[in-house]
């Protein structure tokens, strides 16, 4: 009988999505800055290693005051009674904060949101300006962004190199890039599922990360970034887990039974659900940006000062050999006389 691990990375791509999870059934409740949110702002982005994933990425979402009732606050139910048995080693969530549209990489730059606990994200904005001409080697990636409808980052700049490499040598893509190539509107070409077809694949993988793929990616002259301080406390309490447990059983009956069998077990049921709060620590924002240490106006004044240096110490040495040259003269004259 074929795994199931196996027939989620060869199963196509609407089936995946029909049989993950759906933020439908999982948003108990969803607020910005006091003003309710909905599941209709949230829009999907499938992963191979997670699934369904859902990004909250809206023009109206605006942070104007720190703290966190200034914030996102969703809390979610887990449907771990949905959970891959013998595959699922725990229950929780992959977080992957990232800039304004820019396309998310969870499995590389995201970290993991426990249930059972209450999670306070505190962001703080890092503008990083480099140099670029005879001081760096950045770019703008303007006419990235004009083709794609995506602003460039370097990750996901090497995941379409490699699969560029990928559709050069094995004629297919990999199906960790299936859900890039779907929003950059590239998904014109088969996924690599033969045998043959894998072992190519893996070859490119190796050969990239031995750094024997070259692949153009340079920093983005500016980018955004985001430091976080995270904390948690146990949650819920007993008594709360039953309000919410009474919120999702208004909301989906036919799991309400399965909900109700683990009220005995205070544990299990607040395992069930998680609440995440992510805010701005405060609105101030840090810059950091390069510089040259020294500017072509300071080189050449440098250089001309030592070149006067050395100049006017070479004069002196000339004035000082006539005069020994004078004196010599001199005292021989005087010994003959």
């Amino acid at each position: 009988m074929i795994g199931q691990l196996e027939y989620l990375s060869t199963t196509t791509r609407k089936e995946r999505i029909r049989i993950g999870h759906h933020i439908d059934d999982m948003l108990v409740s969803c607020s910005f800055a006091g003003q309710k949110c909905y599941a209709s702002n949230f829009t999907l982005f499938q992963t191979e290693n997670y699934g369904n994933c859902w990004k909250l990425e809206s023009d109206q979402f605006i942070e104007t005051a720190p703290g966190y009732q200034e914030g996102l606050d969703i809390v979610l139910f887990m449907e771990n009674n949905e959970a891959l048995a013998g595959i699922s080693s725990g229950y929780g969530i992959r977080v992957n904060i990232h800039e304004q549209n820019t396309l998310p990489f969870p499995t590389e730059e995201g970290f993991l949101v426990s249930t059972a606990f209450e999670t306070h994200i505190a962001l703080k904005k890092i503008d990083i300006l480099r140099s670029d001409g005879n001081h760096g080697d950045c770019n703008s990636y303007a006419d990235f962004e004009a083709e794609y409808g995506y602003k460039f980052t370097r990750q996901l700049c090497l995941a379409l190199c490699l699969q560029d490499e990928m559709l050069e040598r094995c004629g297919c893509h990999s199906s960790t890039s299936e859900e890039y190539r779907v929003q950059l509107h590239k998904n014109h070409t088969r996924m690599c599922r033969s045998k043959p077809d894998r072992e190519c694949e893996a070859l490119v993988k190796l050969e990239q990360r031995r750094r024997l793929v070259p692949c153009r990616c340079t920093n983005p002259c500016k980018e955004t970034k985001y430091s976080r301080v995270i904390t948690a406390r146990q949650w819920p309490t007993d008594e709360y887990a039953n309000i919410l447990v009474a919120s999702v059983c208004e909301q989906r009956p036919e799991v309400c039974n399965h909900i109700v069998n683990k009220k005995k077990d205070s544990r299990s049921l607040s395992q069930g659900f998680l609440r995440l709060t992510i805010y701005y620590e405060d609105l101030n924002y840090e810059e950091m940006y390069e510089t040259p240490e020294i500017e072509v106006q300071q080189f050449a004044s440098d250089v001309g000062g030592a070149i006067g240096l050395w100049i006017g110490l070479s004069i002196l040495s000339v004035f000082e050999l006539v005069q020994l040259a004078m004196e010599l003269c001199v005292v021989g004259k005087r010994k003959l006389s």
